[in-house]
């Protein structure tokens, strides 16, 4: 699953945006949805990139950084 040109489109407080592929995609596991849902939360709106913490990507998706680190 590449995006060569991956733009967060900016939705305004309290919404975050993903693509459709995240839910389309049966290689995706709920708990690497889970994190994905927390990257896009994150996801600059221009570059796309995003560097939150283990344990803040933890303490938001309900799942432990073991859990994470697997994902990841």
């Amino acid at each position: 699953m590449e995006s060569n040109n991956f733009r967060v489109a900016p939705l305004g407080r309290g919404w975050t945006q993903f693509p459709n592929v995240m839910f389309q995609d049966t290689r995706l596991k709920a708990n690497d949805r889970m994190v994905l849902l927390v990257f896009y939360k994150f996801a600059d709106n221009i570059t796309g990139e995003c560097w939150p913490s283990h344990d803040t990507i933890a303490e938001m998706s309900g799942l432990s950084c073991s859990t994470i680190k697997r994902c990841v």
